[in-house]
């Protein structure tokens, strides 16, 4: 399989793990370096679970979670000889960082679906505003026949400012389902024709 690196400075672009994913025939892709967990202040549980989403619906077979402490195999608070970034934390408080359970929670939301027929659908499945940056646009993933399709909202969008449609799907009923990545909670939002 073929590992990229987003990085620590922001979330990665969309087009580059699309651009990665069309390019390897046949080679899974995996986004293997991405916003650890409190590498720097600015990387919450929030950023990390933004980033890992992303990546997945935009053609990643996994995410790799790490956060400082961890990464760095931090021991005690002796142990600073990787603290080059804004924090010092032991391995023993870092393992417990909620976005390490909001990982957990993507796991089984994508488990629960056929996740390895679900391939990025970036266009002729959903027409969304040109105008929305790729941090806020929604992320569309679907099965070749269109019968499973996730759609991954960032909170920034806005449906009633810039609403979208999903266009080209099988003349069916869809059973519409909303999954709430920090908690790892369903909720039933009737059918769809």
């Amino acid at each position: 399989f073929t590992m990229v690196q987003g990085g620590h400075a922001g979330l990665a672009d969309t087009a580059n793990y699309r651009a990665y994913y069309q390019a390897a025939d046949y080679v899974p892709l995996l986004e293997a370096e991405s916003n650890y967990e409190g590498f720097f202040a600015n990387i919450t549980a929030e950023v990390v679970r933004v980033a890992a989403y992303r990546a997945i619906q935009a053609g990643s077979f996994g995410y790799t979670y790490g956060a400082q402490g961890i990464w760095n195999a931090t021991w005690d608070e002796a142990d600073t000889a990787n603290d080059f970034t804004t924090a010092h934390w032991n391995w023993f408080e870092a393992i417990d960082f909620p976005g390490g359970a909001q990982m957990t929670y993507l796991a089984r939301f994508y488990r629960r679906l056929p996740w390895a027929t679900l391939a990025p659908r970036p266009a002729g499945w959903a027409d969304f505003p040109p105008q929305l940056s790729d941090a806020d646009r929604p992320l569309v993933k679907a099965d070749e026949a269109g019968t499973n399709v996730v759609v991954y909202f960032p909170a920034s969008y806005d449906p009633a400012e810039l609403a979208g449609t999903l266009v080209n799907l099988p003349d069916q009923t869809y059973n519409l389902r909303w999954y709430n990545p920090r908690t790892g909670r369903w909720l039933y939002a009737g059918a769809a024709r």
